[in-house]
């Protein structure tokens, strides 16, 4: 289902152009998150995730949980991953992605600071 690598391309209703978001979603309950939002690079945030009945939520490396607990949904074949914040109400699409590119996982900033700002 979930487990795959996966590049943000709309955020509630609008094409992601302005940012950049990619997230890595493991076997192991593990993942990784690589963002260019607020900054001209990419940050990097790792954590854990599980998964329930169409219930997605995920807890950072420093144990702060994600901002948003996400009903998800896949489409496509599973190449759409839907994600709507139960909370905010807000709609996260990506699709499925062979892999991150190299550049952006070698590029990354390792963020694991309790005051920074995560996408999810």
């Amino acid at each position: 289902g979930v487990v795959g690598e996966w590049q943000l391309i709309n955020w509630n209703g609008d094409k992601a152009e302005d940012f950049d978001v990619y997230l890595e979603l493991l076997s192991d309950g593990s993942f990784n998150l690589y963002q260019r939002v607020e900054y001209s690079y990419y940050e990097h945030f790792a954590g854990t995730f599980s998964v329930g009945e169409n219930l997605l939520q995920g807890r950072y490396s420093d144990g702060k949980p994600w901002a948003g607990e996400y009903d998800y949904a896949l489409s496509d074949g599973g190449y759409t991953l839907t994600l709507t914040d139960r909370k905010s109400n807000e709609v996260n699409i990506y699709t499925r992605m062979q892999q991150i590119p190299e550049d952006v996982r070698k590029t990354s900033v390792t963020r694991s600071m309790p005051g920074s700002r995560r996408f999810l």
